[in-house]
């Protein structure tokens, strides 16, 4: 999924139920799920991002990250419901 801001995403494990771009404060809203039930963690590759220091947050958790170069995260199925990284 390629976004207007040359930010492409791609679920490795997993589908991209949705997702939202927030343009005024650089975040993005992914809604994640596995309609094989097969898989037991979402992943997915992030291209474009700026780099800088970044917050993934998704059920009970919280990490910041620095991106330099492209970003993958890894989110256990159970909390890829909501997970969202902001630029901090």
């Amino acid at each position: 999924m390629l976004l207007e801001e040359n930010i492409d995403i791609e679920a490795v494990k997993g589908e991209i139920k949705s997702l939202v771009f927030n343009h005024n404060d650089y975040s993005l809203e992914l809604h994640l799920s596995d309609s094989t039930q097969l898989v037991d963690s979402a992943e997915v590759i992030i291209q474009g991002l700026s780099p800088g220091k970044y917050e993934l947050c998704y059920v009970g958790n919280s990490k910041s990250l620095v991106v330099s170069d492209d970003l993958k995260i890894e989110v256990p199925m159970s909390a890829a419901g909501q997970v969202i990284i902001k630029r901090i």
